[in-house]
């Protein structure tokens, strides 16, 4: 009798141990911008990878099991909310990715709920480059990474302490220089700036060092840049 007690505690106690902790796992969802820093749309390529079995679709409709941690950029929520209602792209062509934006982004909310989130430096900039050009920004794009990602998902998420990509990509030197030409266009008119203006232009501008950018879209996004900085020092220089 004595036997076939310890023999069932035993049997008890090893069933009722769990099979294994889960495993910590990242979710990554970033995507070089899509849009001119006026908001219109450059080409309607999230569409394909916005869907099901799309890049950005499968994170989010089959993500890995596991103790979830998503890293998102806020750039690329903003974008993707902007699908949600009409929207051109810069050619004059009618925006078409409206519904599979919106399946997307009600996916996003119901497969992370529970789940924690962390906010990438907004538009995810090398953190290589933001240290070379413009190092006093290095925390903005990281706090104001949080602080949008906060804003239009409607829940806490955690700020990141570090860049996750310091990598010295290579960046074309007109590129350089329509960052250069931003940084000092901004230092040089804040004064006379709203303050939610100066912080739009401060992270929009960086969006030419996502390290995922094809070097031809880097160049327009750099030409992009100039035009923008040129547009918003006439106008301040005309201001009364």
């Amino acid at each position: 009798m004595k036997k076939l007690i310890i023999l069932l505690v035993a049997l008890f106690s090893f069933v009722s141990l769990p099979s294994a902790t889960a495993a910590d796992v990242s979710v990554v969802l970033t995507e070089p911008t899509h849009r001119q820093i006026d908001g219109v749309f450059i080409d309607d390529e999230l569409i394909p990878l916005l869907a099901f079995d799309g890049r950005l679709g499968q994170l989010v409709f089959n993500p890995p099991r596991g103790n979830r941690n998503w890293l998102i950029d806020p750039q690329l929520i903003e974008e993707v909310t902007s699908m949600t209602s009409d929207y051109k792209i810069a050619n004059g062509d009618q925006g078409a990715g409206s519904e599979v934006a919106k399946t997307w982004l009600n996916q996003l909310t119901a497969i992370t709920r529970g789940d924690r989130i962390s906010a990438m430096p907004y538009g995810n900039p090398s953190g290589y480059w933001i240290s070379k050009l413009a190092a006093n920004e290095k925390d903005f794009y990281l706090q104001f990474g949080a602080k949008r990602l906060t804003a239009i998902l409607g829940r806490q998420v955690s700020q990141l302490e570090q860049y996750p990509n310091n990598s010295a990509l290579k960046v074309d030197y007109l590129t350089l220089q329509a960052f250069k030409k931003s940084q000092s266009i901004l230092k040089i008119n804040k004064l006379y700036m709203d303050p939610e203006e100066i912080e739009k232009f401060q992270a929009q501008s960086a969006a030419v060092f996502h390290p995922n950018l094809a070097n031809g879209h880097r160049t327009l996004l750099g030409l992009d840049l100039i035009t923008s900085t040129q547009l918003l020092s006439d106008r301040l220089r005309v201001a009364p």
